[in-house]
């Protein structure tokens, strides 16, 4: 639970919230939680709530990650959980005029890019500044990136991804290692080197990340499997 102190005049009361926000009990003098009571009830009798399902293919894009979704909740004193809009009831109309109008400017598209160079692509820098500067979403399917984001931004945004994954292709290189494949723990190198691993079944691995570092993925590997043969024949 949370508790924070509101101020009602010259009294004070501390409002005890759960996780999602919801009052659950008032602590202050009789005074000021009458006050707060009747300051509650008042509000809440011009609440009113209504069902409202957004398609759910732009669900989480819209609830988790979208500013536009969020601009209109806030500045409407709205709240969107769990296909539930609660609003004022003179601002309700407006707000699922708004939330409509967003739903169908939204514009959806996928660009190729190989599996082995996703990582790169989607770096947290640029992750971030596609949030914060188009409002999109990026994700990594098979082969490909899927994006969500305004129909506004779609030409200059998709103008600005080709351009960077042909970036990223040109500064990683992809190299075939041989190893066993069950001498290594593969996860822990790749986040440790921040290089991306297929393990072949011909106990090959075929390393991409930078030139740099794909000469220390090597070097570490033959240099564990020196260690391993050595460790074997004493």
């Amino acid at each position: 639970a949370v508790v924070s102190t509101q101020s009602t005049g010259k009294n004070f009361v501390k409002i005890k919230r759960d996780e999602d926000g919801s009052i659950v009990g008032l602590t202050g003098s009789a005074e000021a939680v009458a006050l707060a009571k009747n300051l509650l009830l008042d509000v809440s009798s011009d609440v009113i709530s209504e069902q409202f399902v957004l398609p759910a293919d732009c669900t989480t894009y819209m609830t988790e990650h979208s500013q536009a979704f969020s601009e209109i909740l806030s500045t409407h004193e709205a709240i969107y959980k769990a296909e539930q809009l609660v609003t004022f009831s003179d601002t309700m109309e407006i707000v699922k005029e708004e939330v409509q109008e967003m739903i169908n400017s939204i514009a959806r598209f996928s660009v190729p890019c190989p599996n082995n160079l996703a990582q790169f692509v989607l770096n947290k820098e640029f992750l971030h500044n596609v949030s914060k500067d188009y409002d999109a979403l990026l994700q990594q399917n098979e082969n490909e990136l899927s994006v969500i984001l305004p129909d506004k931004f779609r030409p200059v945004f998709s103008s600005l991804l080709s351009s960077h994954i042909k970036s990223m292709t040109s500064s990683v290189t992809t190299q075939t290692v041989s190893c066993p494949k069950d001498m290594i723990n593969w996860d822990k190198l790749c986040s440790q080197f921040n290089a991306h691993v297929i393990v072949e079944e011909d106990n090959k691995v075929t390393v991409t990340a930078d030139p740099d570092t794909v000469k220390e993925v090597s070097f570490f590997i033959k240099q564990k499997e020196r260690f391993e043969m050595s460790s074997a024949g004493t």
